[in-house]
């Protein structure tokens, strides 16, 4: 008997649709087989001392690949360099549609903490060592509180002031 009919779904009262299915992108061969059109499109951003020897692929859709390739530009330890491509339906040759820089795992976390101790060589240890922590290198033991040392305290000598040369009404 509780049949919807369209007054129903008009007034908003429709079954909620089920959330699609989307299943895993099959990687599409001629894209994947593609490394070097990948890599040459990379190399005219890049240069290829930059660019490391390994090489995976993932498919993001159909006829949609990423090929990624490990980045050796310094101060990227942990990156990856991503050029994504793609074909038209029926053609065989790419296009290529994004090139990039990406974290990969780990990129993004900071280094285990050493503590100050362990992180020092040894000769700065050495070094450190010979140190009084009392003695500030950059105070000269003969100096007072301001810096000045006590043989080249003298007063300042003020110049005599001449009342007349002053006075604008004259």
């Amino acid at each position: 008997m509780s049949e919807t009919t369209s007054t129903d779904a008009a007034q908003g009262e429709t079954p909620e649709a089920a959330p699609a299915r989307r299943r895993k992108p099959s990687v599409d061969q001629k894209l994947a087989d593609a490394k070097d059109f990948a890599l040459a499109a990379l190399t005219q951003l890049v240069p290829e001392a930059e660019i490391g020897e390994g090489h995976r692929v993932q498919a993001d859709d159909e006829r949609l690949v990423t090929h990624y390739f490990p980045s050796l530009r310094r101060g990227y330890k942990d990156w990856e360099w991503y050029v994504t491509i793609a074909r038209a339906p029926r053609q065989t040759e790419p296009t290529v549609c994004e090139t990039g820089l990406l974290p990969a795992e780990g990129a993004l976390l900071a280094p285990e903490w050493v503590p100050w101790s362990e992180r020092l060589r040894d000769d700065e240890k050495d070094d450190a060592a010979d140190i009084d922590p009392d003695a500030d290198p950059e105070v000269d033991p003969d100096s007072d509180e301001s810096g000045a040392a006590d043989d080249e305290a003298k007063p300042a000598e003020v110049p005599a002031e001449d009342d007349a040369s002053d006075d604008p009404t004259d």
